[in-house]
């Protein structure tokens, strides 16, 4: 149901809620109280609390974690920097729980492993990070590795939480729960984001997405107009979205909004099917356009008559 690879390694958790690991096992990290590789799977023991199953499971180099149904990790594998979570830098070839979170009654939801670092977002939408840290990937305005949880230092927006997470060799990013997403760690290459290259210790915001395309355009017909009417895009791209523009085809008639669900296409001709498109725009640009609505055809209204046609009624 979850699989996860190391550097020489491969584990998955099986739908029985055990988890079964193949490869290297230099540093214990097929978790099966042995470190003599395995070319086939071999079972992993069992959790520090034996009647936990898994849920899920993510590989560093060489260690391994895997998310309980108890909200609780462990951990495997190699642990000199750390890595395991439990206190400690001596390598365990059998699952070690992870100490506690630095909010003590929280769980884990979410685990990403990097090169030797280990993070879980809790179900308080805060990240807690343990392991190497020698490039500020623990996101604790540090480069000091932790051999337990500490908390990654508040996102950019402070009100925001994480939702998921996964992270790089040396660096970690977070999908906020506003659509934004924030990064932190070894930046030589420009893998947070932020258009920069250098290193972050701290969360910092990556730039700006545009917004995803609206949903479930549809139009109403009315005398050389239609009303249409759509949805909201699921993600706003990490910033408020300022405007709406639809258009039709054929013509390219326009009409836009500031906010509004909905406008009104003038100047079209009746007896014309027309289809429109919407697009969403934030400070990065414009979305993709909305898949096109059903064809819609204006037509005149029965009332407009002339007084010449009224004299004869």
């Amino acid at each position: 149901v979850s699989i996860t690879a190391g550097r020489f390694h491969t584990c998955a958790v099986l739908n029985t809620g055990a988890v079964n690991c193949w490869g290297s096992n230099s540093s214990g990290q097929l978790g099966n109280n042995s470190t003599t590789n395995s070319s086939e799977p071999v079972a992993v023991n069992a959790f520090t609390d034996v009647t936990a199953t898994a849920v899920s499971i993510t590989a560093g180099d060489y260690h391994t974690c895997a998310l309980l149904n108890t909200g609780a990790v462990n951990c495997w594998g190699k642990n000199g920097d750390g890595q395991l979570g439990n206190n400690s830098t001596t390598d365990s070839s059998e699952p070690v729980a992870v100490n506690a979170f630095t909010d003590v009654t929280a769980t884990a939801v979410s685990i990403t492993a990097g090169d030797s670092y280990t993070c879980a977002v809790l179900n308080t939408g805060a990240v807690n990070c343990w392991g190497s840290n020698n490039d500020g990937q623990l996101g604790n305005n540090s480069t000091t590795n932790s051999s337990e949880p500490v908390a990654v230092n508040a996102f950019t927006d402070v009100t925001a939480t994480a939702v998921s997470i996964t992270a790089g060799r040396f660096h970690t990013c977070a999908v906020l729960n506003t659509g934004a997403i924030n990064c932190w760690g070894y930046n030589g290459l420009g893998q947070l984001g932020n258009n920069s290259t250098t290193n972050s210790l701290v969360p910092v915001k990556v730039m700006l997405f545009v917004p995803g395309a609206p949903t479930g355009a549809s139009g109403v017909a009315g005398d050389s107009e239609v009303v249409v009417s759509w949805t909201a895009p699921a993600s706003n791209g990490g910033s408020v979205i300022s405007g709406y523009t639809v258009t039709s085809s054929p013509d390219n008639k326009t009409c836009t909004t500031t906010g509004a669900l909905t406008c009104t296409v003038t100047g079209l001709t009746n007896g014309t099917a027309y289809t429109f498109t919407v697009t969403a725009t934030n400070t990065a640009g414009d979305s993709p356009a909305s898949t096109a609505s059903g064809a819609v055809t204006p037509v005149a209204s029965l009332m407009a008559l002339t007084p010449s046609r009224l004299l004869d009624t």
